[in-house]
């Protein structure tokens, strides 16, 4: 299944959680998280690797939309 919705999510939750000022250790947690994930979903031969590879960019993706047009729309 393209794209590896394990690594995609795990991206998606590291470029959303870098940007907060007190969370750099849960930053890194799962930067190292995403990395290991797409390492073993590869060498499982659960996905090929332009599937992880397409979860990345499919994620940040969705970051750099979401962060430029829904922005206004949402409150924190």
């Amino acid at each position: 299944m393209f794209p590896s919705g394990h690594t995609g999510i795990l991206f998606l939750m590291f470029l959303l959680i870098k940007e907060e000022a007190n969370s750099k250790y849960w930053a890194l947690i799962l930067l190292l998280s995403a990395i290991l994930e797409a390492i073993f979903m590869i060498f499982s031969r659960g996905h090929y690797t332009l599937d992880v590879l397409g979860a990345i960019f499919v994620a940040y993706a969705i970051h750099a939309f979401s962060k430029k047009n829904l922005k206004k729309r949402l409150l924190r």
